[in-house]
């Protein structure tokens, strides 16, 4: 649930070469999400690889500080959980989230064209 008064508490300093960068899953917009590998943990994340030139270009800036400040304070199991952000890189602003597979629930409704009432509960 959302809670806008209550921060998470603090995250560990992640840094990007915390992670081996592996395959593509997906692009978008603003650049692509890959498969990361943490070193020390040996645990899979997807790492949202934002392209810095393209958010100001499209003058998103706003939109994708909403977004790291809304997936910052979520905390629902229905929801991606998020790891952190790093912003130090000149040319993308990384989003470190919990990987699940199965791909984009917006990509299989499309295919799919709708759910069954069961299956969407």
């Amino acid at each position: 649930m959302v809670e806008p008064d209550k921060k998470k508490e603090e995250k560990e300093k992640i840094k990007l070469s915390d992670f081996t960068i592996m395959e593509t899953l997906g692009t978008g917009s603003f650049g692509r999400v890959r498969l990361g590998r943490h070193k020390k943990s040996n645990k899979i994340y997807a790492i949202k690889m934002l392209k810095k030139a393209e958010i100001i270009r499209l003058k998103q800036v706003d939109h994708i500080h909403s977004e790291y400040q809304i997936l910052n304070q979520l905390n629902h199991p229905f929801i991606v959980e998020f790891k952190g952000a790093l912003s130090t890189d000149p040319k993308f602003l990384y989003f470190i989230l919990e990987f699940v597979p199965g791909g984009e629930l917006f990509t299989i409704l499309r295919t799919a064209g709708s759910f069954p009432e069961e299956q969407s509960k």
